[in-house]
């Protein structure tokens, strides 16, 4: 988004239709569009005769990219139609009559989120997914403090992708409150692009990025296609250099696809004689799926205990692929993080899986940057000359 933003008009409004020129004048930074086939930064309406009709014709110019964003001007809308504008891709909204600096104060909101997009982004950024070979083994406490000690070691640079179906628990791990979850990006890709990744993301007090699961039932189960996740993934790593998924772990297509795209994915184990069968299976068929995939995965054995049965070097000799890390016992800690519902390095700073999960991304942090940016898949898929549109859904 340029620095002097191109406002353009479509109030009916002759009185209010002078006021806004008059306060575009005066304004810094903003000018008047002198073409309507100029692609426009904001564009400025009020809400008409048909105010839906208004907000729908909006909606399809964000859409189409001919303009970035919107200020809705008017009474204070019904419910109804706020959801409309809402879900249209309209971020602000200045009541009449208006008062000094109301508008001044929304092109401000919009240069600032314009900015916060373009300096989050170092992208296109790496993807790690975590998942777990059983229910149980921490794979959810791994994918949150990960996530946490990658925004820790560089702010703004991470999101964390609650991808376990059903029912993700990220947002217990973090006393996170929410307001939309991937559902929404799934039912509106077509309409996906960093403005309106950036407004469904929550955001964890550290600033961590978080976009949380959605609830299933069996009334209503959100639907998400391997094209879809593909589509969001991609576009959350051209924002982020970090892309932290807690995936499911098997090898459905979604999971294949999540799998696909991430540079590491750490296979969650345990050292018993069943979890190392369950992996080994999975090692087998994700090797026939795909020749790359058992690359991709590392073995992480949690609640490692001194002196237990069966040790890392036992485990690579059943599997036939190296322990890569090996995350110790800590059930005092983990239970006071979640029971908290803070991360480790808050509730337990000197918790032994603290220290792991540290080195892990020390050691993933060292190797995003020693492979370079060119490395990532995503390099492949970057956008061109996408609109900044926006699309907000009440959750479902």
């Amino acid at each position: 988004m340029a620095t002097v933003l191109n406002i353009g008009l479509q109030v009916d409004d002759a009185n209010l239709r002078a006021v806004v020129q008059k306060r575009v004048d005066k304004a810094k930074g903003v000018k008047l569009a002198k073409d309507s086939s100029v692609r426009m930064d904001v564009i400025v309406a009020d809400m008409g005769e048909d105010p839906a009709n208004r907000i729908r014709r909006i909606g399809a110019m964000l859409s189409r990219g001919s303009a970035a964003e919107a200020v809705l001007l008017g009474a204070e809308p019904a419910p109804e139609l706020l959801i409309l504008a809402m879900r249209a891709g309209i971020k602000e909204f200045a009541a009449l009559p208006l008062r000094e600096g109301d508008l001044e104060a929304a092109w401000d909101r919009i240069r600032s989120r314009a900015v916060d997009v373009e300096k989050s982004g170092s992208g296109p950024g790496e993807i790690v997914s975590v998942v777990g070979a059983s229910g149980g083994l921490g794979a959810t406490s791994l994918a949150v403090n990960l996530a946490w000690e990658l925004e820790a070691r560089r702010p703004g640079s991470t999101v964390l992708v609650d991808l376990r179906r059903p029912d993700g628990e990220v947002p217990l791990f973090l006393d996170l409150e929410y307001s939309y979850t991937w559902g929404e990006v799934a039912e509106n890709i077509s309409r996906m692009d960093q403005t309106f990744l950036r407004s469904v993301l929550a955001e964890a007090e550290n600033g961590l990025r978080i976009l949380p699961a959605p609830s299933f039932s069996q009334e209503s189960k959100p639907f998400v296609t391997p094209e879809a996740m593909r589509e969001c993934l991609k576009g959350l790593a051209d924002m982020f250099s970090y892309v932290v998924v807690e995936d499911n772990g098997g090898l459905d297509p979604v999971s294949q696809e999540v799998l696909s795209v991430s540079k590491v994915q750490w296979l969650v184990m345990a050292m018993s004689v069943t979890c190392l069968a369950r992996v080994k299976r999975h090692l087998e068929d994700a090797a026939r799926r795909d020749a790359s995939f058992p690359e991709r995965i590392r073995l992480a054995a949690a609640r490692v205990v001194k002196g237990g049965d069966i040790g890392p070097e036992e485990a690579a000799e059943v599997l036939g692929k190296q322990v890569s890390c090996t995350i110790p016992e800590d059930l005092r800690g983990t239970m006071a993080a979640i029971n908290q519902g803070r991360p480790l390095a808050l509730s337990a700073p000197k918790s032994p899986m603290l220290k792991a999960v540290r080195e892990m991304a020390r050691e993933f942090a060292k190797e995003n940057r020693a492979s370079g940016k060119k490395s990532s898949l995503f390099g492949l898929f970057r956008r061109s000359g996408a609109g900044e549109s926006d699309l907000a859904h009440q959750p479902a």
